[in-house]
């Protein structure tokens, strides 16, 4: 049988984690935004407050906490994984789009974005 896992946002910033087959939730994460990545191994998630210049990088085969990639300066309004799960886009409040590469923590690239009108 198919594992089936799926994941739930709720009101209060907790992101649920569930077993669909078995109807049990199997990790539970304060977060504000979360994105599975492709193949379903990892998830990354991103969150408020004072913490909202990092996104940090989950195994959900076990839990753990992978890596915690830090955006000095700046924080997090969104991100996307790249197709093959290597790299993250992330867009920041100083309207600057940075590349990552998940598994050192290392940014690749930063752009910065310009208004013209």
């Amino acid at each position: 049988m198919v594992q089936k896992i799926l994941s739930q946002q709720r009101c209060n910033d907790l992101v649920v984690v569930w077993n669909a087959n078995k109807g049990k939730s199997v990790q539970a994460f304060s977060s504000y935004r979360v994105h599975w990545n492709h193949n379903s191994q990892a998830i990354l998630t991103a969150n408020k407050g004072e913490t909202a210049d990092q996104l940090i990088l989950w195994d959900l085969r076990t839990g753990r906490k992978l890596r915690t990639i830090k955006t000095p300066n700046s924080r997090i309004h969104d991100f996307t994984w790249y197709p093959d799960d290597n790299c993250v886009a992330t867009i920041n409040d100083l309207q600057s789009n940075q590349i990552w590469d998940v598994r050192t923590g290392i940014k690749l690239m930063s752009l910065q974005n310009k208004c013209i009108g």
